[in-house]
């Protein structure tokens, strides 16, 4: 499954991954510690530290290069290796946030699925991984969803709140 585009997709979405983008900015600190280092005559660190950064470099410069030449993009165009690594990132990192045992994922674009992975455990035990096709039950859910729909057809005048029900059924 690939992402649409070339280069990668552009995303409102980015904001979601701001904590992704800001464990870049990361680096940026570390070489102000080595500043810090490197003035305060601690040159072992600061020559690890450096060392550390310049690996970590080009990897860096070519995802920000790649982003800044999609003049299409919404907040960032991103790559498609690092768009799925953030959202691999996103996903794992707020399902610990929140204590959730597993997710299905599908993003979904012009209609077709794009990119489909799941995350975490199907059962309590965690003896069951969840896959793309896994099934959840709903729970309480399907009320309020009929709701939803219910009133999404009172807008569209194809039902109306003053006819019983059995009309419908």
């Amino acid at each position: 499954m690939e992402w649409p585009g070339e280069k990668g997709v552009s995303l409102s979405a980015a904001v979601l991954f701001s904590e992704y983008r800001h464990q870049r900015s990361i680096w940026r600190e570390a070489l102000s510690v080595i500043a810090d280092a490197a003035a305060g005559q601690c040159w072992r660190r600061a020559g690890l530290f450096l060392l550390f950064a310049l690996c970590l470099m080009p990897h860096m410069a070519m995802a920000q290069a790649a982003a800044q030449d999609d003049p299409e993009a919404g907040m960032i165009g991103w790559p498609q290796a690092e768009m799925r690594h953030a959202l691999d990132y996103f996903i794992e990192r707020r399902m610990r946030e929140l204590d959730i045992p597993g997710v299905a994922l599908a993003v979904i674009a012009d209609g077709r699925i794009v990119y489909e992975k799941g995350y975490g455990y199907a059962d309590a035990d965690g003896d069951q991984a969840v896959t793309p096709n896994t099934l959840f039950e709903v729970g309480g859910l399907g009320l309020p969803l009929e709701a939803y729909a219910s009133m999404l057809l009172v807008r569209e005048r194809k039902m109306s709140l003053d006819t019983p029900l059995s009309e419908h059924l």
